[in-house]
């Protein structure tokens, strides 16, 4: 399978793979046999730390390096941006894949959701 030069780049970073264990925001998100973990310590409305873990095709574990990248050291509202729409956009993702971009939102609006904000 072919994939664009930003789906790559974004699968082959790790700079924010892992686990935070003062998490004040976490989710877990198992489906289609793919897992997503978000993790994520805000203080005073900015998301200082976000890490992620993810097990699942190549255009989901690069959704979940750019949400990751994008929401580090930004103001939690800037989180509410991220659609499954930008994604797409952003990745070119073809529609067989859009469940992947899909399921990083949904990762995404439960973490906001587990939030002690």
């Amino acid at each position: 399978m072919f994939y664009n030069e930003k789906i790559l780049t974004y699968f082959q970073s790790d700079i924010h793979v892992g686990t935070l264990f003062h998490a004040n925001a976490k989710v877990l998100l198992d489906k289609a046999g793919s897992k997503i973990e978000f993790s994520a310590e805000i203080k005073n409305d900015i998301i200082q730390k976000f890490h992620y873990r993810a097990k699942g095709p190549t255009t989901l574990l690069a959704c979940c390096s750019y949400i990751a990248e994008q929401l580090q050291n930004k103001q939690y509202s800037d989180a509410e941006k991220i659609t499954y729409q930008s994604l797409v956009s952003f990745f070119e993702i073809s529609e067989k894949n859009f469940s992947n971009a899909l399921l990083a939102e949904d990762a995404l609006r439960g973490l906001l959701e587990s939030a002690n904000v």
